[in-house]
């Protein structure tokens, strides 16, 4: 839903500008003038500054296969506005032409209490060292990283392979040698995990790597051992999993 509302905005403003996503519990009553039951709701707006709907559109939107673009089904707003009504909400809109329009979803709220999902009730101890995180995705090294740090290493993050090299030998020669090396398996265009530590044991035969995938049937996540691993870690990384890996890996204890 959210998705197609950005795509919108987006395309509604072909010169640039801000789109503007917010999120706040309201509550409706019985005297509101909102379609809604009376009860807590979350309210998301969205808005930009794009070229605005005519009144003569405004009431056909979400009409399904109304379009006013040269491309497209009209089926997005359609979507949003069943995928709102399925879920007991209500979607309303403002627009002034060359101005900008803004979307507002109530959803139901709940009081239910998130429920607590059992552990392994082991308490990851703070870290130490430094962590050389390998992905070709900068989302994903930049998880990895905010993980890594709030456990208390040091963390660098490169992008594939050839550069985990070059970083791993100006670290040694300043004396200030990763502890530990979080590799990608699998790098598109570049040296994965597997490569690259091959090369990286003839630099330094006593690396400490773990190597990290979303393929868990891949050979080597199966025995990590076998290709010179000394731990795994499944993508999307979980901190409870790094956590755990990097304590095997360098020896620390949990608690």
């Amino acid at each position: 839903m959210i998705n197609n509302l950005v795509i919108n905005a987006d395309q509604a403003m072909p010169n640039g500008g801000t789109i503007r996503i917010a999120a706040e519990n309201c509550t409706v009553k019985g005297e509101s003038d909102l379609p809604l039951k009376p009860g807590g709701y979350v309210k998301i707006s969205i808005a930009d500054e794009g070229v605005g709907i005519s009144i003569d559109h405004l009431s056909k939107i979400v009409d399904p296969f109304f379009t006013t673009k040269d491309t497209g089904n009209g089926l997005g707003l359609f979507s949003c506005y069943s995928i709102i009504r399925q879920h007991g909400g209500h979607i309303s809109v403002r627009s002034q032409v060359d101005i900008g329009t803004v979307f507002r979803i109530y959803l139901p709220a709940t009081t239910d209490q998130e429920p607590t999902v059992a552990g392994t009730g082991r308490t990851l101890s703070a870290g130490s060292g430094r962590v050389l995180v390998v992905d070709d995705e900068k989302p994903v090294r930049d998880i990895a990283t905010a993980i890594v740090k709030s456990l208390e290493y040091e963390a660098v993050a490169v992008a594939d392979g050839q550069t985990a090299l070059v970083a791993c030998r100006n670290a040694m020669k300043s004396e200030r040698s990763f502890d530990v090396v979080i590799m990608d398996l699998t790098i598109p265009g570049g040296m994965g995990g597997k490569e690259a530590l091959q090369h990286l044991r003839m630099l330094d035969p006593s690396v400490k790597a773990i190597v990290s995938s979303g393929y868990s049937t891949d050979p080597v996540m199966a025995d990590p051992g076998a290709y010179g691993f000394r731990a795994k870690v499944a993508k999307p990384y979980r901190v409870e999993d790094l956590g755990m890996a990097l304590s095997s890996v360098l020896g620390e204890t949990t608690g």
